[in-house]
Order: structure tokens, then C-alpha cells, then sequence
């Protein structure tokens, strides 16, 4: 269960930290003043994007599920909403632990195949943004040589990473035995635990 976690309360414990040390520093007063110039005729036009951003975020996760069962994009929505407030209040990134924990419990299935799904949404992203940063310096925008070299093959693994993970993703078998390769490598002292997580696929 999450709640019994050690990694889960090790990261409670660090997010109240920093945020005690936040508060600490920080000037109300000048909050209050910022807070009161704000103007808030964007709150609504970037809160319906979000909600938008989301919504193709839960249409997406519906794909990339579908190996493992059919699930309505509305089911998902909270889902991901969630993940995210764990993201931006626990460290380690424990919002796709709490994903995968939570649509496993509530739809009876595998969480470890839940948060692989999960994964590769991550590495999507990564894609993205890599490649269009990579567009962007076709256009001339000072983008030093390494950097932009370093952009490139960095876009390069991630698309490599992401066509691996979709191929997996929509085929069990080929995941089985991709993780069965993978324990090869392994310490023994380590192989049997994994075997486990491999048995809940």
C-alpha cells in the first residue's frame, strides 16, 4: 500500500521540509502585493488549456492501456490530475506511483503493467520537448554546437526508447521476454524479487 511506503514517507517527510523552509523565507508582504497587481483574465483562458492538456494526456493513456483493458477517457481524467498533485508535492516523481496504484486498485489490474504504460508516456514527453528544441535550432535561435548536437542524439535515444516501449507496451509477450533478458544481467540476490514483479505482469 502506498501509505505504508518508506520511499512514500521519506518523501513526505523531505516535501515538508523544503516547504517549511520555503515559508520561512518567504515575504508575505511582497506575495500580497504581487498576488494584488496579478491579472487574472488569464486564469481562466490557461486553466480551460490545462484542462485540455489533460484531456488529450487521458486519451492518450487510453492507447496505450488498451493492451491491458479499455478504459473511458473520464475515468482516466482524475487520474492524471492526481498524479500531477503528487508530482508537485512529493519528490521522486511518486505521481506515477500513485497512477498505477490507484487505477490497479480501482479496475482490478496489474500495476507493475499500469506504470509501464506510464513510462513510456514520460519518454514520450522527453521526445517532444528534444525534438522541438531541435526544430527550434533550424531556425537559428543561439543554440551552441555541442548543445545542439547533444539535442539531437539525446532525440535520437528518447525516439528509440519510445518506439521500444510502444512495441512492448502492446505486446506481453514480447515484454516477458524482453524483462526475462533484462534479469539475465542482473545479480542473483536480485533476480528473484524482479521475478516477482514479473509474475504480476
Amino acid at each position: 500500500m502506498l501509505l505504508k511506503s518508506r520511499r512514500f514517507w521519506i518523501g513526505l517527510g523531505i516535501t515538508l521540509l523544503f516547504l517549511f523552509l520555503f515559508l520561512y523565507r518567504t515575504d508575505f508582504a511582497e506575495m500580497g502585493r504581487a498576488l494584488g497587481q496579478a491579472n487574472y483574465l488569464f486564469l481562466l483562458p490557461g486553466l480551460l488549456f490545462y484542462l485540455v492538456g489533460v484531456l488529450f494526456r487521458s486519451l492518450r493513456w487510453r492507447y496505450l492501456l488498451k493492451p491491458i483493458g479499455t478504459f473511458s477517457p473520464l475515468r482516466l481524467f482524475p487520474l492524471i490530475v492526481i498524479g500531477f498533485l503528487v508530482n508537485n508535492v512529493l519528490p521522486a516523481r511518486l505521481g506515477i506511483v500513485a497512477r498505477a496504484y490507484i487505477l490497479g486498485e480501482r479496475e482490478g489490474v496489474s500495476k507493475m503493467a499500469t506504470a509501464g504504460t506510464i513510462v513510456v508516456e514520460q519518454v514520450f514527453d522527453g521526445v517532444t520537448l528534444l525534438l522541438l528544441a531541435a526544430i527550434i535550432s533550424l531556425f537559428g535561435v543561439a543554440v551552441g554546437g555541442v548543445m545542439q548536437n547533444t539535442v539531437y542524439v539525446v532525440a535520437g535515444f528518447l525516439l528509440g526508447a519510445l518506439v521500444l516501449c510502444l512495441v512492448l507496451v502492446s505486446s506481453q509477450r514480447l515484454a516477458r521476454r524482453a524483462i526475462a533478458l533484462l534479469l539475465r544481467v542482473l545479480p542473483q540476490r536480485w533476480r528473484g524479487r524482479a521475478g516477482e514483479w514479473l509474475a504480476l505482469l
